[in-house]
């Protein structure tokens, strides 16, 4: 009897155990949710008379809560108390955000002091190296720049990749310069530029206050041509002029001479100073070398001396005919030729560069277009089938293979270029042409399968993973993206990776890389997997901001997939984009346009509320709402004023109308022609881009793809 009590009683504690668990979880449930939605006065009160159980669990719930509250004394305890067991899920993360609070709260000593503690205790954790950027940022505000520099070299190490690697490189400049370290800034600056040219406006931002006082005679003559060599490809012209008093030509080897005259010569033809480059040519004792020729037929041709160019050309091929300014010689041969109307002599020149540079497809789709306008069809025909054979090419030589054959061919051409797979802007016309001839034609470059990707069972079964899936369910998505690129880089070949951090840069608002990642997966999927899933392709044209932008009052005035392709075109829905020229956010709007389009009435914005200080408006324009507003109304400006052309108001959007207005008075009528004979190629493959964006998210969302 005692043995059936005691079992019984066991029994009974399993179930009362069970039934704790079971509470417990719904518990933690709630308290999560309440985390998600920002109710963190909420989940303190749920877990206050909770802390004896699951005692881990609810102090890292309470400790986050006190941190978002911006209440770290009250968090302190409780992230010492979860520091005494053994290894608490979340302990390097709340650490972080600790020190984030104390980075807001300007204390030097205690930021010092708590990122040597990081460092001690969580040595390995893929949040030290963010911890080290975001402290030497704060100090370097805080006019601390040698305790930046401390914490900024600590954080070196053969493991950092991407965006943290350009950040500690960029930091370390900026320790430096505000060190005084002048010459040591700029060779940071050099390497940073080096692995990361894509941030050369931030690299320009950090060297431009340097230059007017640089002095380059404490350098080697070596140092000091490599000093040059990297601001003439910032594009700082003017600021070398200046400098190019300081170099001792004397103290030059004969290869760093040449090197300096290049580089002067370079600078003046960038700055258009033509006397400036004669007086510079004149000074050479040398009149026959190659370079001198070379640019004294190049200054020819920047004043308008074509025949005397041409001269300086030839001569140049007689004397160095294999040459290292040949292909260039060549290319300004032709253009010389074509202004002059010497036809005979352009065909003749270009033919000979093509024979020389037979895989370069531009000099031979140059040669195509002449034949084509002078109508000499079989001669452009017989280039364009050459051109079938460079792959960049293919699909244009093809598209116009059918625009040339008049015989019973042509669908096969088209046939051709479907069959690739590869959409470009020619495969869109393809697709148009042949269910033009054939109403009954209909195909999808997608597939309605998806390859069934799973998590690897060496990802499952990590911590970091179980630390990404919990802090994205807490909505920390800033601390789950350094845990997933962790584990993305220790596991690089996991396709299924590439996937997760699609949905979660989706799930952040960075639809930019959410889109790089799922084209990076289509790039790398198997090769027994023939097929692009349509689950993919709706990734990589997503329909971000679709029901905005259908809300607008004058979306029944346009196609809204139409006006998405357009903005994928812009900015790749990157919220903050700002281009060279200026233009901001989704739609790339100019402030001027913006102002423009609020005063015609055209948006719900007034003119009195677009802010007059510049750094106010810029941050205003950058807001999805009001920055698609003005860049739709805009667009269906253009539609209206262009008679609903799409290809002419696309072309306007990034040319602007006028130019537009003379192009379809000026280039051929059939549209085809019309968008090879644009004379701006950042017009045209933005035109081609924007046509090819559209043609998926019409077949994506629409089921079907009307022509123009």
């Amino acid at each position: 009897m005692k043995k059936i009590a005691f079992a019984a009683l066991t029994i009974a504690f399993f179930f009362v155990l069970l039934r704790f668990e079971e509470v417990s979880s719904k518990l933690l449930d709630q308290v999560v949710e309440c985390f998600r939605q920002g109710q963190y006065h909420e989940v303190l009160r749920l877990t206050e008379r909770r802390i004896q159980f699951d005692h881990d669990d609810i102090l890292m719930l309470r400790a986050l809560a006190f941190l978002k509250m911006q209440e770290k004394e009250r968090a302190y305890p409780l992230i010492l108390e979860l520091s005494r067991h053994s290894s608490p899920l979340l302990l390097d993360h709340l650490y972080y955000l600790y020190l984030e609070q104390l980075i807001q709260e300007k204390d030097v000593e205690k930021i010092i002091f708590w990122v040597k503690e990081m460092e001690e205790r969580f040595s390995h954790s893929p949040l030290l190296v963010r911890a080290f950027t975001i402290t030497a940022k704060g100090l370097l505000r805080l006019n601390a720049p040698r305790q930046a520099l401390s914490v900024i070299l600590r954080s070196f190490s053969p493991s950092l990749l991407g965006e943290e690697k350009g950040d500690t490189w960029l930091l370390l400049a900026q320790s430096l310069q505000a060190l005084g370290y002048s010459y040591e800034t700029i060779w940071i600056l050099r390497r940073a530029y080096q692995d990361f040219p894509q941030r050369a406006s931030e690299i320009r931002s950090l060297l431009k206050p340097i230059l007017p006082n640089l002095k380059l005679d404490s350098l080697s003559s070596t140092e000091q041509i490599s000093f040059l060599h990297f601001f003439f490809t910032l594009g700082f012209f003017e600021e070398m002029k200046s400098m190019f008093s300081q170099i001792v030509t004397e103290d030059l080897s004969p290869s760093l001479e040449r090197e300096y005259f290049i580089l002067r010569v370079r600078v003046a033809l960038r700055l258009n100073a033509l006397t400036e480059l004669e007086q510079i040519l004149a000074q050479k004792k040398e009149k026959n070398t190659e370079e001198i020729l070379f640019y004294q037929g190049v200054l020819a041709e920047r004043r308008g001396q074509y025949s005397q160019a041409i001269r300086f050309y030839r001569q140049l091929l007689d004397l160095f005919p294999r040459g290292a300014y040949r292909f260039d010689i060549y290319k300004n041969l032709t253009s010389c030729y074509r202004i002059l109307g010497k036809e005979q002599e352009y065909v003749r020149t270009l033919s000979e560069i093509i024979s020389l540079f037979p895989q370069d497809g531009s000099l031979q789709w140059e040669l195509f277009q002449f034949f084509y306008q002078k109508a000499q069809w079989d001669k452009a025909k017989e280039i364009a089938q050459k051109m079938v054979a460079i792959p960049e090419y293919r699909n244009r030589a093809l598209f116009w293979l059918f625009k040339l054959d008049t015989g019973g061919s042509q669908d096969q051409y088209l046939q051709t270029i479907i069959e690739t797979g590869e959409v470009d802007y020619y495969y869109v016309r393809a697709w148009q042409e042949l269910k033009r001839r054939n109403p009954s034609f209909f195909k999808v470059p997608f597939e309605n399968k998806w390859p069934g990707l799973k998590v690897e069972e060496a990802v499952l079964s990590s911590t970091h993973w179980q630390k990404y899936q919990l802090l994205r369910e807490l909505h920390l998505l800033d601390h789950a993206e350094v845990e997933l690129l962790f584990l993305h880089r220790r596991y690089p070949s996991s396709l299924y990776l590439y996937l997760e951090l699609s949905d979660l840069y989706q799930l952040k608002g960075d639809y930019r890389r959410s889109i790089l990642y799922s084209l990076y997966l289509r790039n790398r999927l198997p090769q027994e997997v023939a097929y692009i899933p349509q689950k993919l392709i709706r990734k990589i044209y997503p329909p971000f901001f679709f029901d905005f932008v259908v809300r607008l009052p004058y979306a029944q005035k346009f196609d809204p997939y139409l006006f998405l392709a357009l903005v994928r075109a812009e900015s790749s829905f990157q919220v903050d984009a700002v281009s060279p020229a200026g233009a901001l956010g989704l739609a790339q709007v100019l402030p001027s346009t913006a102002s423009w389009v609020v005063e015609k009435g055209w948006v719900t914005l007034k003119p009195q509320d677009l802010p007059s200080d510049e750094a106010r408006l810029t941050y205003f324009l950058l807001r999805p709402e009001v920055n698609l507003e003005i860049g739709a109304a805009y667009f269906t400006y253009l539609l209206e004023r262009l008679q609903g052309n799409t290809y002419f108001a696309v072309c306007a959007y990034n040319a602007g109308p006028g130019r537009v207005d003379r192009w379809i008075k000026q280039l051929p009528s059939d549209l085809d022609a019309f968008v090879e004979a644009i004379p701006f190629a950042e017009t045209q493959n933005y035109l081609k881009r924007v046509i090819a964006n559209y043609f998926y998210y019409s077949l994506l969302y629409w089921g079907d793809f009307v022509e123009n």
